[in-house]
């Protein structure tokens, strides 16, 4: 909760504002509520669907790795991310839990209409797409 205080004195005006933080435990889910069921042992990531992200450009692969990666811890079973020939090389390195794929690209590091069939190749099949981190 945030409480502001303004006082006036002559033209003078002074503004004070108090803070009071919730209790950790009021701000986030129960930990049950957040647990991924478990998965039948004879899974495997084909099991649990296929997310294609299309992301990063140069200068920003960090956005292109954190979605992907997210995407993979948060249940997704196979994620491929799409991403510039340009910075394939640096994600390729980056990222062990998903599959980083070169596409066509327009610029160094821009992806455009070049990559256009490519990425609807790789989009078959999938459950989810994810266009646009970085």
């Amino acid at each position: 909760m945030v409480e502001v205080s303004i006082t006036h004195h002559s033209q003078l005006a002074v503004a004070t504002a108090h803070l009071e933080m919730p209790e950790a435990g009021s701000l986030l889910p129960a930990p049950e509520a957040v647990l991924l069921p478990a998965r039948p042992p004879d899974a495997h990531k084909g099991t649990f669907g296929t997310a294609v992200v299309l992301a990063g450009s140069l200068g920003l692969t960090g956005a292109a790795y954190l979605c992907s990666t997210s995407a993979a811890r948060t249940g997704a079973g196979l994620v491929r991310l799409l991403v510039a020939d340009a910075i394939y090389p640096i994600l390729a390195a980056k990222c062990t839990e998903v599959m980083a794929t070169p596409v066509p690209e327009v610029a160094p590091g821009a992806v455009g209409h070049a990559a256009y069939d490519s990425i609807l190749r790789q989009m078959e099949g999938a459950e989810v797409g994810i266009v646009g981190p970085g």
